[in-house]
């Protein structure tokens, strides 16, 4: 195999265009998994990692600024890629850097109230606006990391959470008893 046969394949592999969406979502899934398996001292890692993830995917936007698959559909017509296209990537991963950065800066000066994320999970389960949908998004949680920490080991209990996060939003976008929008 020559490498223009390595080089068409290489272009000819629709994943490829959407690489840099991908790689942020892996991202996003290992900053998940190190704040459930790094202990509570360590987490001030956890943001260092995010902002170098990012920037390694902004410099790979770069060096890869006109691929292959620029003026060119994938997913059989679903997505269409322009330079445009290119730059609101650029612009998302800059704003993204900004936002962990600043983020970074700003949550290590303040003392907030101590808020879990697990809170809006509870909400969105539950259906935003619906105070009886926000106590039993509340119960379905509480029950449901109540006894993976008790089936399983008690660090992975928040991935049960976000699991019926996943279904709810999956069957029911607007929540367990949220309204239909009109």
């Amino acid at each position: 195999m020559t490498t223009a046969d390595l080089i068409k394949t290489a272009e000819s592999n629709q994943w490829g265009a959407i690489a840099p969406e991908l790689v942020l979502g892996c991202l996003a899934l290992l900053l998940l998994v190190l704040e459930i398996v790094l202990p509570k001292k360590s987490h001030g890692l956890i943001p260092g990692v995010a902002i170098l993830g990012q920037l390694g995917v902004l410099i790979g936007l770069f060096v890869n600024a006109q691929n292959g698959f620029l003026g060119h559909e994938t997913f059989a017509g679903l997505l269409r890629h322009s330079p445009l296209g290119q730059f609101m990537r650029v612009f998302f991963v800059l704003t993204s850097i900004l936002v962990s950065v600043l983020g970074t800066i700003a949550l290590a000066k303040q003392k907030m109230p101590k808020i879990e994320f697990f809170h809006i999970v509870i909400v969105i389960t539950g259906g935003l606006g619906s105070m009886p949908g926000a106590l039993l998004g509340g119960v379905l949680i509480g029950l449901t990391e109540a006894l993976a920490g008790l089936l399983f080991t008690p660090s992975v209990k928040s991935m049960f959470a976000f699991a019926i996060l996943v279904l709810v939003l999956l069957f029911r976008p607007q929540g367990i008893m949220g309204k239909k929008p009109s």
